[in-house]
């Protein structure tokens, strides 16, 4: 028998582009997937144990449209294991799905505190430009810095310390010239003590331009191009944990210049239409 054809899923659902309604973006996570239309709406479907899919299904087999947020345009998404962030044009965000851990961010956790439904999480007070999410963690990127949340035993969080936290928090990104001498560290037999902390007076509120997460790891890069990276780093530094950003280094100085010029320009000048020519709704 032959393979089916690519997105026959989709194409069922009418998401083929005779309706001017067209694929844009897609998303996975852990068991689960999202899609988002040209029209700025939310479809997902997969696994849905703990809510990630925004509605009370156990299995969702073909894209449904997240019909709870149909008057919300939604234009990116981060995926977790079994949790879902949304971020809307409105720049902000709505959550969903597996809270064990707090990774949902509403100051509550465990597995009674997950959500079928969408609910809207303030952030920091400001509004929210990125967001990212690892398997039990979430990070969001928003005009007063960095903040994350959920499950953090592995650094992962960025907070120099190895707790959970159920609420957003923010990270403190150390300046550049600091980060190489105050790498903190930790390794399974060390004690929380043997951390080495960044003097308050020396913590700025760094400009980051992109955010990225792994399952136990956060990446962050300024606007100038420097790579920070905190949590599990097993196969990376050649040390156990990283438990608050370390800056990493990757190639040389110019390479990063041209990494950090490019983010500005792609944040200063969008694209105005999709891959195949058609303008943004």
């Amino acid at each position: 028998m032959p393979p089916p054809p690519p997105l026959l899923a989709v194409l069922d659902q009418g998401l083929d582009g005779r309706d001017g309604v067209f694929v844009d973006r897609v998303f996975g996570g852990g068991f689960h997937c999202v899609i988002l239309d040209s029209t700025a709406m939310a479809w997902s479907w997969g696994w849905n144990v703990r809510g990630q899919l925004g509605r009370r299904v156990q299995i969702q087999a073909q894209p449904y449209r997240l019909v709870s947020l149909k008057y919300v345009r939604v234009k990116s998404a981060a995926l977790g294991h079994i949790h879902t962030l949304l971020l809307t044009d409105a720049q902000q965000v709505f959550v969903f799905g597996d809270n064990t851990y707090g990774q949902l961010g509403t100051g509550e956790r465990g597995p009674t505190t997950s959500l079928f439904m969408p609910m809207r999480l303030p952030i920091g007070g400001s509004s929210v430009l990125q967001v990212a999410a690892g398997c039990v963690h979430s990070l969001a990127l928003t005009q007063g810095g960095v903040y994350s949340w959920g499950y953090g035993a592995v650094g992962q969080l960025g907070h120099d310390d190895f707790l959970t936290h159920a609420a957003p928090k923010q990270v403190i990104i150390p300046p550049p010239r600091h980060a190489q001498r105050t790498r903190p560290m930790h390794t399974p037999n060390a004690t929380h003590a043997a951390h080495k902390q960044i003097d308050l007076f020396e913590r700025l509120n760094l400009p980051v331009a992109r955010l990225a997460a792994g399952c136990y790891h956060s990446l962050a890069v300024l606007e100038g191009g420097e790579l920070y990276a905190w949590g599990h780093d097993a196969h990376g530094l050649k040390v156990a944990v990283l438990a608050a950003p370390y800056l990493a280094t990757i190639g040389s100085s110019s390479c990063v210049r041209r990494l950090g010029a490019a983010l500005r320009t792609r944040q200063e000048r969008p694209s105005t239409s999709d891959a195949a020519g058609r303008p943004w709704p």
